[in-house]
């Protein structure tokens, strides 16, 4: 979400929109938050794993019970998935999936949105609570970092 902010407000920056002084000022914050995110402690090669295992997981169900109606999560699910099989550096993984974290959990048709329905009360319970568990598995792995 922040990332999006700096790149709203250098664009404005760009058009000469806001003034030099709020454009120095908004490039200053981006190259600390940047470097912020550059000092942290990187994801560990296990960590990368479970974060792939969940969301092959969380993919699954979504694929299986979203009715088509999530498409675009899926897509970047598997970019998700595809970034950490990559032979990219770690750092540029962990851009990128700190850039995607924030489109997966949208305020508006993203995975939090999300909800399992079966006519079975007790299948429904259960395959929910199990969505639940992979979504803060990963959270527990990105929260440091988003």
């Amino acid at each position: 979400m922040r990332m999006m902010r700096f790149a709203y407000l250098e664009l404005y920056c760009n058009f000469c929109l806001l003034d030099s002084e709020w454009c120095d000022k908004v490039r200053e914050l981006k190259n600390e938050h940047y470097n912020r995110l550059e000092n942290r402690r990187m994801i560990g090669n296990e960590e990368f794993l479970q974060l792939r295992e969940a969301y092959i997981e969380i993919g699954k169900m979504v694929q299986k019970y979203g009715y088509g109606q999530y498409n675009g999560i899926l897509r970047i699910l598997m970019g998700q998935v595809n970034c950490i099989d990559s032979d990219e550096s770690d750092g540029e993984k962990m851009k990128y999936l700190i850039e995607s974290y924030s489109k997966l959990f949208a305020s508006r048709g993203g995975l939090s949105d999300f909800i399992i329905y079966d006519a079975d009360v007790q299948l429904r319970n259960q395959l929910n609570e199990k969505y639940n568990d992979e979504v803060k598995r990963v959270w527990n792995i990105m929260k440091d970092y988003i």
